[in-house]
């Protein structure tokens, strides 16, 4: 199985991090470690140049260019409203050979939502620019985006069709944790965007229908570990990579294939997206 987005980098796995991945490539994962600011992008770089089928990402998640207090299900951390840095994250891109992607990277409007109107349409502008600059800095390096959406997938659409416009078909990335209607999957598609799903897709069936209009060619696992644990398990615990299997399953069971049919093309669509 390919986990195409975990954070055991994460101060969540501080206590035990070494174990967590010793059960987890000990069953013969690949995984991918994602990057939400410059200090875990760093940390992702290390714990991929640590381990075999482990790879990096590197970017800055829309919520750490605000200076707040976020809580995440059982998870609390200040950000810090970092500012793109190109010459910093071209210095990690060129460090290790184990960058795939730029990510996460993307529009979040629910962390701003209770702001001013003109503070939100400013938050949303300087979302808009720093994407940009990011989208920018991927294709001069040729590595595909790990895009993180929420709240805000009209704007994230017509966003990318503006960028996109003049550019030839390509693979172009991910929609990480999709939670939008399968008419916006179909359009990600169209623009050259795998759909990532995770144990969102296990709490209830409302994910069927983009699971069946998207189908196995258009979708990559994962966990967004330690967040939302897939059902049957507590989804108060901590997840972990090898609970991807439960994502699987449900696709699996949505779409009447087995299993093994699921992980063969899942895993074969991570790695064409990562070029791995």
């Amino acid at each position: 199985m390919f986990d195409t987005h975990a954070h055991l980098h994460f101060k969540a796995y501080d206590a035990d991090r070494e174990a967590v991945f010793t059960r987890t490539l000990e069953t013969g994962m690949s995984l991918v470690l994602v990057g939400t600011q410059a200090n875990t992008s760093q940390l992702a770089i290390d714990g991929a140049e640590k381990y075999e089928r482990v790879y990096a990402t590197v970017g800055i998640h829309p919520i750490h260019l605000l200076d707040r207090m976020v809580t995440e299900e059982e998870d609390s951390f200040h950000t810090k409203a970092e500012v793109f840095d190109r010459a910093l994250y071209s210095r990690m891109i060129e460090s290790s050979a184990k960058v795939v992607a730029i990510g996460e990277v993307g529009l979040d409007y629910y962390w701003i939502k209770e702001l001013s109107q003109d503070d939100q349409l400013a938050k949303k502008d300087q979302q808009k620019q720093v994407f940009i600059q990011f989208y920018e800095l991927a294709k001069s390096y040729k590595l595909p985006l790990v895009i993180h959406c929420r709240d805000a997938y009209a704007d994230l659409l017509m966003l990318l069709e503006e960028l996109v416009a003049d550019e030839p078909a390509r693979t172009r990335g991910v929609i990480h944790s999709f939670c939008g209607n399968y008419r916006q999957a179909i359009r990600f598609r169209e623009l050259g965007f795998y759909i990532g799903l995770n144990g969102i897709i296990t709490y209830s069936e409302s994910y069927n229908k983009v699971i069946t209009n998207v189908g196995l060619d258009g979708l990559v696992l994962e966990t967004d570990c330690p967040y939302l644990t897939p059902n049957p398990l507590d989804r108060k615990s901590r997840n972990e990579p090898r609970n991807v299997s439960y994502v699987a399953e449900k696709i699996g069971k949505v779409l009447g294939v087995s299993l093994e049919a699921v992980i063969e093309k899942t895993d074969g669509n991570a790695k064409k997206l990562f070029g791995v």
